[in-house]
């Protein structure tokens, strides 16, 4: 019993933990608040940006340096998410990129820690997750999605659609809490046993 104890608690321990995702937005008839820089349609250095904000994504064709806000209508409220996750689809070649999102937080400070600098070759969709640290969720009163070509550079359009963001919060698998379980039982039994004798 009582290497059946220890057993499973090594095995509880060692479990991988399981992703729990809420998602932010999923681009869905999504406009962000404000745009900047290439994507602003009117103070734009290079060409005209395309915008197109449609019932399943958010598609930015543009060229330069980009950016936009999103003002949350609510505080966001995650208690012990860990990472924040984007999903998007580069529908034309781009090497290496600067990617987005960023917060705004309620103190008037902007997190930028969560930027991708990659090689996302493309056309193809990428997944980029990176961890939130200690940021409280509550705290976040926007989002920002970012673009820099970078050394792509600017003498190019590019073509990316946002698919979704969302915050990652760590939950037990269910094989673990049974491992769990059966670790604590097992202790239990063999603690009775040694009392017992």
């Amino acid at each position: 019993m009582t290497a059946l104890a220890v057993a499973s608690g090594l095995l509880a321990a060692n479990t991988v933990q399981a992703q729990g995702t809420t998602i932010i937005t999923d681009f869905h008839n999504f406009n962000l608040s404000a745009r900047y820089a290439n994507w602003d349609p009117v103070n734009y250095t290079f060409s005209p940006p395309v915008i197109t904000s449609g019932p399943i994504s958010y598609r930015v064709v543009a060229q330069g340096y980009g950016s936009g806000a999103y003002n949350l209508p609510t505080p966001l409220n995650v208690p012990g998410a860990t990472q924040i996750q984007l999903n998007f689809t580069i529908n034309s070649t781009t090497p290496a990129i600067w990617m987005g999102p960023n917060f705004d937080l309620s103190d008037g400070t902007h997190q930028v820690q969560y930027l991708s600098y990659n090689n996302y070759s493309g056309p193809g969709t990428y997944t980029v997750t990176a961890p939130i640290g200690s940021l409280d969720t509550t705290d976040i009163t926007a989002f920002n999605l970012e673009f820099d070509p970078a050394g792509y550079g600017v003498a190019a359009p590019y073509d990316i659609t946002y698919n979704s963001l969302a915050l990652l919060t760590p939950v037990p698998e269910p094989g673990s809490v049974a491992l769990l379980a059966i670790g604590a039982l097992g202790c239990l039994i063999a603690r009775r046993r040694v009392r017992a004798s």
